[in-house]
């Protein structure tokens, strides 16, 4: 606005009133939004899908396709199959857990730094040195960002596919799929450019190193989050909106008659005090103390709302944010910053809410359960460290010493912990077989038979492997309405 304004203040003709102006910004907090409601919006939004990825992730690095030097047909190969690998761990991250343990952000930038490397690596050599390929792409680059020892597993594989000596083949698959084959006879950039443009509109998921039934659940999903979108816009109405607050003092009514009873805290240390010896006492008042911090929170919000709504008190902002939060079924933020993590929308947030804090009663009341479940804990690492730290103690020895051994569908014994409430995503265990197998397109992600934790003393060389399997254990959430 100073720049136009000042521009302006030159001039010496009148402004004309029928010029537009293009304004370009960042996302900022200062930008005046009576211009922003006035004007027309242009976004640019994040190709999605292989075709439009590659598409794009190509045009940035085509110019190399040209740049004289040797092994000009490798190069092309190479510079082809690399774009598609940048293309798949990026889409590959639309997966979430199931894809990366962690979060990455690939960049273009990744693909162009790599691009180059791999152009001045063939520039002057008469043979492709794979060994310098493999470095550059797994631990030069994209490796470099990886902190997790899985995923560098995963993206040592994806390389293999799509970076290596097999792509100089002629008719050469990607993943072994017929849809995405390098044809014989790939001369120029326009030849490649064509070849993207045949690509499928829908992706296989075998493309990512996924099935099916896991491609299933993520369309699931992003079905349910579109929807939860349009429900909002819907309730933005001035129709729909009026009928939400007119039920909304009744629902906050019924909500804090539906609120469980307070833990008795000065019962549970008298019943359990921290003992040297028995690290769980100390995590069960952990837990007790930050139930009873949340639970404070949760009903003096909604008895002020309550309150409120029936003119007895100023409606503030924050009683304002929560009452809109109800109205749409979310978590208000106040709560939120007070809970465990959770992902369910306000009315399985309240139902789960009563049964965690049941469980820990039971727990007060009637001493330690005989099946213990994750989902209850605020920090579910420090209950299985309190674990290990027990059976250290008692034998006299270095808690990093101690590791779990795993049972699935154990019976109650007298070492170890049971735990349930775990559930599979990625696989499905077969409970005739007693194994881990293979998705279904009509399986859905069920609750894993209670496993078996065992304190063990660590060996230098474990009797099988650690990794027993790429699948993701979780806890059952739900996506969490925006």
């Amino acid at each position: 606005q100073m720049c136009i304004r000042d521009r302006y203040m030159g001039m010496h003709e009148e402004p004309r009133l029928n010029c537009r102006v293009w304004l370009t910004t960042l996302p900022s907090k200062e930008f005046p939004v009576s211009l922003l409601q006035k004007a027309v919006k242009v976004a640019c939004d994040k190709p999605k899908g292989i075709a439009q990825s590659m598409m794009h992730s190509f045009k940035e690095i085509e110019g190399l396709f040209d740049e004289p030097g040797l092994q000009l047909e490798a190069r092309k190969k190479l510079l082809f199959g690399l774009c598609l690998l940048h293309s798949v761990i990026t889409e590959r991250a639309r997966f979430g857990t199931l894809a990366w343990n962690l979060p990455y952000n690939f960049s273009q930038a990744d693909l162009l730094v790599a691009a180059r490397q791999i152009v001045e690596l063939l520039k002057d050599s008469e043979e492709v040195s794979w060994a310098a390929v493999d470095h550059l792409v797994v631990e030069a680059n994209y490796g470099a960002q990886i902190n997790d020892a899985m995923d560098s597993r995963v993206l040592r594989a994806m390389v293999a596919d799509f970076v290596s000596s097999e792509i100089l083949a002629d008719n050469y698959k990607f993943c072994g799929l017929k849809e995405y084959e390098l044809p014989k006879g790939m001369k120029t950039k326009e030849d490649y450019a064509m070849l993207i443009r045949d690509f499928p509109k829908n992706d296989n998921p075998e493309l990512f190193g996924l099935n099916e039934a896991e491609a299933i659940q993520y369309s699931l999903d992003d079905a349910i989050e579109t929807r939860s979108m349009l429900s909002q816009l819907i309730s933005g109405s001035s129709k729909t909106a009026h009928q939400l607050q007119e039920n909304l003092p009744t629902k906050v009514k019924d909500m804090i008659k539906e609120l469980p009873g307070d833990l008795s805290k000065s019962e549970c240390m008298k019943k359990y005090p921290i003992q040297h010896a028995e690290c769980l006492n100390s995590i069960l008042q952990q837990e007790v103390c930050r139930y009873e911090s949340l639970l404070n929170v949760v009903r003096s919000s909604l008895l002020s709302l309550h309150s409120a709504l029936k003119g007895e008190v100023v409606l503030s902002k924050d009683l304002d944010e929560i009452a809109q939060s109800i109205s749409h079924n979310i978590v208000p933020s106040l709560w939120y910053t007070h809970a465990y993590p959770s992902l369910k929308p306000l009315s399985s947030w309240m139902k789960d809410l009563e049964e965690r804090m049941g469980f820990l009663e039971y727990w007060v009341k009637e001493g330690h359960p005989s099946k213990f479940k994750l989902s209850v804990f605020f920090n579910p690492e420090s209950f299985l460290a309190a674990l290990k730290q027990n059976y250290a103690r008692k034998n006299g020895m270095n808690f990093s010493d101690v590791f779990f051994e795993y049972e699935v569908g154990a019976e109650k014994k007298s070492k170890g912990k049971l735990i349930e409430g775990l559930y599979m995503e990625g696989a499905r265990w077969d409970r005739r077989e007693h194994c881990l197998a293979e998705l279904t397109s009509d399986t859905i992600p069920e609750e894993m038979p209670a496993i078996l934790f065992l304190s063990l003393i660590h060996i230098s060389e474990p009797t099988r492997p650690l990794y027993i399997s790429y699948a993701v254990f979780c806890l059952k959430k739900k996506k969490k309405k925006k």
